[in-house]
């Protein structure tokens, strides 16, 4: 008697979702006016092939106006904030997850929409006596257009189950007029299932 037998490979984590928060700057030519925020963030990739991830990535970045330096002659108030919304289907290349190995490095690529929010407020107010009339500018805008990140990072202390995550990321959102390029640094937890 001959028992053939087909071995379908169990990952031990086909599917991982991850938590993660960092610090986000945005580096175009109008970051001067904008302090560094945040940015939180959730992946969710199913192991395709132990070295090929496919998912999503969702993440938020927040940014707060800053005051002009260079302004002579007036005062910059400015309040408010910006919120980037990115929902980007993405693809991880990673070292293999079936290794179980103390740090998995990995490449990630996403494409897809940002959603911006900007609900800031501007006041130019001239410095010159009897007190005139500032300009006043309200920038509440919202725009959805379409973005991408790269990104490369590692998870440590994999112990197949939970890991701790570092994700440097590269972002760009093409707005109507121009495009916007901020980068992250993240940290957080992700979790195998």
């Amino acid at each position: 008697m001959i028992t053939v037998s087909v071995h379908t490979p169990c990952f031990a984590n086909d599917i991982l979702y991850s938590v993660d928060v960092g610090y986000s700057r945005e580096i175009s030519e109008a970051s001067k006016y904008w302090n560094p925020g945040f940015v939180i963030g959730i992946n969710t990739f199913y192991a395709f092939t132990p070295n090929i991830l496919v998912g999503g990535h969702l993440s938020c970045h927040r940014w707060t106006p800053e005051g002009s330096p260079d302004l002579v002659g007036a005062n910059w108030i400015a309040n408010g904030s910006v919120l980037l919304f990115n929902v980007y289907p993405s693809i991880r290349f990673t070292t293999s997850i079936e290794q179980s190995s103390l740090f998995n490095a990995f490449i990630q690529f996403g494409a897809g929409v940002t959603i911006i929010n900007n609900n800031s407020t501007l006041l130019i107010v001239p410095i010159v006596p009897g007190n005139p009339a500032g300009w006043y500018a309200d920038l509440v805008t919202s725009q959805s257009r379409p973005g991408f990140s790269i990104g490369a990072g590692i998870t440590s202390l994999n112990n197949k189950r939970i890991r701790f995550e570092i994700l440097p990321m590269y972002n760009v959102s093409y707005t109507s007029d121009d495009y916007t390029r901020y980068y992250s640094v993240n940290v957080g937890v992700s979790v195998g299932m």
